[in-house]
């Protein structure tokens, strides 16, 4: 009979003086039923308290005679480890010893695998790590010193390691080689397989690349792209780098002024694209994968589309026609063109208005209640082309 709980306390009026062991479990195997027999002296019934890391089982005996015989059915000793017993009457502890059951190293059940991380850089220095945790039929990690088989494929090239294990697990260290490419590694315990495994071996940091640029004319129209691309960006293993790497392309232009494009990697080549100025402009441009690497600097000059445009004013003044504005094929220029204005009265800048081109033309109109009637200096710019003149204007008409 079997008595779960946590106290050696048994009421009992009666009680035995004397066990004498005829009998015990010897250091075993899990998943086998023991028997304990003692000779007894004594009205009472011996109670035996069985203790695991599970935690503790109490047992009646069969009693024939002046022999007490505790039989222990094989699922109390699924759980390997240190079992400890106690043979007690009442308060009182008659005989303990404890007995070790091992795992069923024989009869391994599965295998838990753990690896990572499942990316690293090629170059032999970055690794991932394999775990492997078998546990026989009863979930009981295994013994010490059971043999592990190890195996690696990686660059078409095969590697077997042996490990053991100690406190039920092992783990190795897996090196990436100079190749990018995939790692696969599984493990075998005693004839069980675990699944394979596999982490991406990425090309290391890039080195240094190069760029060029495309472009359809050398005009500054605003209107068209210049493209940047890159040479294959590969690291000092000449492994191209993964897809999706971020470049970025830095161009500074003749003021200090800077312009920023981001691409990533295909194929190991990257694109930026920006549109050309509006303005005659000399751009200098610079690729780089930060904290890696970065490319030559390359110059590319752009000339103004326009060469002149007319101006053309209402009777009074007050509206001034910019265009129409021709570009470099006699074309209208496209719409979006900025245009300035700038008034000034006696050398005073009294305003200023902005405009965008639209059917090559742009309008300003000069309000009554902003600029009285008088002399004044404009200047008209468009795409860094400035015309200045003498603007007079005309006095109110009295309704």
């Amino acid at each position: 009979m079997l008595f779960f709980g946590c106290k050696e306390e048994v009421v009992d009026t009666k009680t035995i003086s004397k066990a004498i062991l005829i009998s015990i479990p010897d250091d075993g195997v899990v998943g086998n039923a023991i028997e304990f027999e003692f000779y007894v002296k004594g009205d009472g019934m011996p109670i035996l308290k069985l203790e695991n890391s599970f935690g503790s089982m109490f047992f009646q005996p069969k009693i024939k005679k002046s022999t007490a015989v505790f039989n222990i059915h094989k699922k109390y000793t699924e759980q390997s480890g240190i079992y400890t017993w106690k043979l007690f009457s009442n308060k009182k502890i008659l005989l303990q010893n404890s007995f070790f059951l091992a795992p069923k190293d024989e009869d391994t059940r599965e295998i838990e695998v753990y690896f990572g991380p499942r990316s690293i850089k090629a170059g032999g220095y970055d690794f991932s790590m394999l775990t492997i945790l078998p546990a026989d039929v009863y979930d009981n990690p295994l013994s010490d010193g059971t043999p592990i088989d190890i195996f690696q494929q990686m660059s078409n090239e095969k590697q077997e390691f042996q490990n053991q294990l100690t406190d039920g697990y092992t783990w190795i260290r897996l090196y990436s080689d100079d190749n990018a490419g995939r790692m696969l590694v599984s493990g075998i315990v005693n004839e069980i397989y675990s699944k394979e495994l596999t982490s991406m071996i990425w090309a290391s940091n890039s080195v240094d690349f190069t760029i060029d640029y495309s472009r359809v004319h050398k005009f500054a129209d605003a209107n068209q792209v210049i493209t940047y691309t890159t040479s294959i960006i590969k690291d000092k293993y000449d492994n191209v780098v993964g897809d999706g790497t971020f470049v970025r392309f830095i161009v500074e232009n003749q003021a200090g002024g800077r312009l920023q494009a981001i691409g990533t990697t295909i194929g190991g080549i990257a694109t930026g694209k920006l549109l050309h100025p509006a303005a005659p402009d000399t751009w200098k441009a610079t690729a780089f994968i930060y904290g890696e690497s970065q490319s030559n600097t390359i110059e590319v000059s752009f000339e103004s589309a326009i060469k002149d445009y007319n101006l053309s004013f209402s009777p009074d003044n007050r509206t001034i026609t910019v265009g129409p504005i021709l570009s470099f094929m006699e074309q209208l220029v496209p719409d979006g063109i900025v245009i300035d204005l700038e008034i000034y009265k006696d050398k005073t800048l009294m305003g200023t208005q902005q405009t965008n081109s639209r059917l090559g033309k742009g309008v300003f109109n000069l309000e009554k209640g902003f600029y009285p009637p008088g002399d004044y200096d404009i200047k008209v710019i468009v795409t860094g082309i400035t015309k200045e003149f003498n603007l007079k204007l005309m006095p109110y008409e009295v309704e």
